[in-house]
């Protein structure tokens, strides 16, 4: 339980510090390479610790059989899957890239119907893992991924717009975040 304890605090300080950087960058609509790097740098500690989390005892809900919690978050974990490289797919084939700057609004694909599909495709995949594990303490860590992701959304947003000007705004007025999410 140390470890998972040890990651998560390393996480929340990362995350903390990725989030400043990039709000001073995305006023001006520019993310720097470090702090891309430093987002995906979160993205693996914090899934390091839902890992880690799924299979200590603590926090396991022994009601549930280990066969059908495998199967079922198995299954969620590919969805998850699937989704995050056909995101990442449409980013590579449609972004149009500069070093790690997309000169093109990617809005095909799973961006045809969700704003954030990678991150979506990300929070599934941490979501079969805590299911797998049968674990409450790993759903909380996902859930709280959720969070960050939210908070990150917003501030790519800003960027995006900045970027891509009224071409974002239509694209973000008829995409909802989520699918059967009404468009805010």
């Amino acid at each position: 339980m140390e470890s998972v304890i040890g990651t998560f605090v390393v996480f929340l300080l990362l995350a903390a510090l990725v989030l400043a950087v990039l709000g001073r960058e995305e006023r001006v609509g520019v993310m720097s390479g470090p702090a891309a790097i430093g987002v995906w740098f979160v993205y693996l500690v914090h899934a390091d610790t839902v890992v880690t989390a799924a299979y200590v005892e603590t926090g396991r809900v022994d009601a549930i059989p280990k066969s059908v919690a495998f199967i079922a978050g198995g299954l969620v974990i590919v969805a998850g899957f699937a989704l995050f490289a056909w995101a990442t797919r449409a980013l590579v084939n449609q972004g149009d890239f500069e070093g790690l700057r997309a000169r093109r609004l990617v809005t095909g694909g799973p961006y045809g119907f969700m704003r954030q599909p990678q991150n979506a495709g990300w929070a599934l995949m941490l979501l079969g893992v805590a299911i797998a594990g049968r674990s409450l303490i790993s759903l909380a860590l996902v859930a709280i991924f959720v969070a960050f992701v939210a908070l990150l959304g917003r501030l790519e947003a800003r960027g995006l717009a900045v970027s891509f000007g009224d071409e974002y705004e239509r694209w973000r007025s008829r995409t909802p975040s989520l699918p059967f999410v009404p468009v805010t």
